[in-house]
């Protein structure tokens, strides 16, 4: 298909070299203890951590970066379904397929992979809500690989999982974690896979920190509390 075109942030050259020769060598060494993070990427604000996929030679990825921003605009971001293509890393259809609710959905998307692998396509469950003794926010995503309108364009994912998760800290600050676990199928290779897992989050919270200082956020939910 044809490349979507976006705005922001996207890895230059020599960049993407660089993540390749670093992700070579994390992949082919033993660093990874099963379930313990392991920090790979810091720079912009923006922490990206690793670690081993049970049962599996993929990694997942957790992406860490505080913000000063009110909790809600954050939400209304991640709520904003026409602008998901233009900040979220490398998303070329974002489509909301049955809104349950003003918190809860499933949304039809397709991931944009390097050339020449196919892209990716699943429907994501998505559920938000906030911790009312502390006020954290959680947003919990869930590929559903069953889902039996496949596309022949695409190659539909074994799996995605993935959090959104908001941590109000002091002086108005927010701490977002971003987190990802996924097994796109087919025949890409691990270590292909586990470059793109390192981009996803990397990319996408240093968009996310421009998008949302946009006014039209600044807007509190009913069902948020402050």
């Amino acid at each position: 298909m044809k490349r979507k075109s976006n705005k922001f942030e996207k890895p230059g050259k020599i960049e993407l070299r660089i993540l390749f020769l670093v992700t070579c060598f994390l992949f082919t060494s033993k660093l990874f203890a099963a379930d313990e993070w392991l920090l790979i990427k810091s720079e912009n604000e923006i922490q990206i951590y690793l670690k081993q996929q049970k049962n599996s030679p993929l990694k997942e990825s957790k992406g860490v970066v505080k913000v000063k921003v009110p909790l809600h605009n954050l939400v209304q971001l991640l709520l904003d379904n026409n602008s998901a293509t233009k900040w979220m890393h490398n998303m070329a259809q974002y489509k909301v397929v049955k809104q349950l609710s003003d918190t809860e959905k499933f949304t039809y998307t397709v991931v944009d992979f390097p050339w020449p692998t196919h892209d990716r396509d699943c429907l994501v469950h998505s559920r938000i809500w906030q911790d009312s003794s502390n006020g954290k926010g959680t947003i919990a995503l869930s590929g559903q690989t069953e889902y039996n309108q496949e596309n022949s364009s695409y190659v539909r994912m074994k799996k995605f999982q993935g959090s959104w998760q908001f941590t109000l800290l002091e002086n108005g600050y927010v701490e977002v974690v971003y987190q990802v676990s996924t097994d796109p199928g087919g025949d890409i290779p691990p270590w292909m896979v586990n470059l793109q897992i390192i981009e996803i989050p990397c990319y996408t919270l240093r968009n996310l920190k421009r998008m949302v200082k946009d006014e039209k956020y600044n807007v509190r939910p009913d069902w948020l509390k402050k």
